[in-house]
């Protein structure tokens, strides 16, 4: 059974970021070993306790919610490196400080299976060891197939199309930070950052 729900996970799933007007500090926390959600920039972190998890769901993905608490994923490298470069195609890898984006690599092998629940069709709870002293000794995730999850819930026909053509999951972090969740991504379940240069 476990392994069943560990199936329904992909191997790698891809996150393409540049943080243009640095709003979650990038540059910064990549080299600390975290990543920061928009709810790190001033949002309210009792709005995911106040709304259901449908309508924030829905509201990230259209109209968008700049105080989202979720970073999005895709299952497409390539959609990734889209959203990443802002749909200039034209990029090379680097490995120099002053890239323009990043490719930040998901990856289901550091999950400890033992662990994974799935709470609602598409949702699943994920637990990664970490070295992090602030979330040790597990971190915690909501990872969400946004696709499968909007059609259980007969979602707008747009938002699951939307879903759908990006192959979009949502991550949520779940370690608390006083009474909330905290906005921080421990990287403890990264396997790896590309960083690229868009030529013009």
């Amino acid at each position: 059974m476990m392994m069943d729900i560990f199936r329904k996970i992909p191997h790698n799933l891809y996150r393409g970021d540049s943080d243009s007007r640095n709003e979650r500090k990038l540059k910064q926390t990549i080299n600390q070993n975290c990543l920061l959600t928009n709810l790190s920039n001033s949002g309210s972190g009792r709005e995911i306790f106040s709304n259901p998890l449908k309508n924030l769901v829905s509201k990230h993905i259209s109209p968008g919610w700049s105080k989202t608490h979720f970073l999005s994923f895709s299952e497409s490298k390539k959609i990734s490196i889209k959203y990443g470069s802002r749909q200039n195609n034209n990029c090379i890898l680097t490995n120099l400080d002053d890239w323009d984006f990043v490719v930040i690599v998901f990856s289901k092998e550091f999950i400890i299976k033992e662990t994974i629940r799935e709470t609602d069709e598409g949702c699943f709870i994920l637990e990664f060891c970490t070295a992090s002293l602030e979330f040790h000794p597990v971190y915690k995730l909501l990872a969400i197939n946004v696709y499968i999850y909007l059609c259980s819930k007969n979602a707008d026909n747009n938002l699951k199309e939307k879903a759908k053509l990006d192959k979009e999951w949502l991550l949520l972090p779940l370690n608390r930070f006083e009474n909330e969740y905290t906005s921080k991504l421990d990287m403890c379940c990264i396997s790896s950052v590309e960083k690229y240069k868009s030529i013009y």
